[in-house]
């Protein structure tokens, strides 16, 4: 479920939330759910530049965010991410250019076969991924 909103009707400001619920159904007929928040923040800068600001935190894992440029599909849990797009629009809106960055923060550590154990040389990283785009419609 996801909101957007702009004050006021004011076009050039919005706010976007929303929760994200996921499902994963295991071979022994367990489900795991998991739960997320994301958030985005836009305005125009001065025509035709926008920024946005946007970020999630939760129980990400196993997700893909900002249209499969963001994958989590790997074995460490992600605490939060974060990340500022900038987008700028040419001839009339047919061609679009946009650069961005985000920063994901996971956790890493050694699981034992035992789940008596609690996990052992647990460390605390941070992915950066800067990436761009250009699309465009005949």
């Amino acid at each position: 479920m996801n909101i957007t909103f702009y004050p006021f009707g004011n076009l050039n400001l919005y706010f976007s939330g929303g929760y994200n619920l996921q499902q994963e159904l295991y071979t022994n007929a367990m489900i795991q759910k998991r739960t997320f928040i994301n958030y985005t923040t836009g305005f125009k800068l001065f025509y035709p530049v926008w920024l946005e600001l946007n970020g999630a935190y939760g129980d990400q894992h196993y997700t893909v965010g900002h249209n499969g440029w963001l994958v989590m599909n790997g074995p460490n849990p992600v605490n939060f991410q974060t990340g500022i797009k900038i987008l700028t629009s040419l001839k009339a809106g047919k061609i679009l250019l946009s650069l961005s960055y985000y920063q994901v923060n996971l956790d890493s550590s050694f699981q034992s076969e035992n789940d008596s154990f609690l996990p052992i040389n647990k460390k605390n990283f941070n992915l950066h991924s800067i990436y761009g785009g250009l699309s465009w419609q005949l």
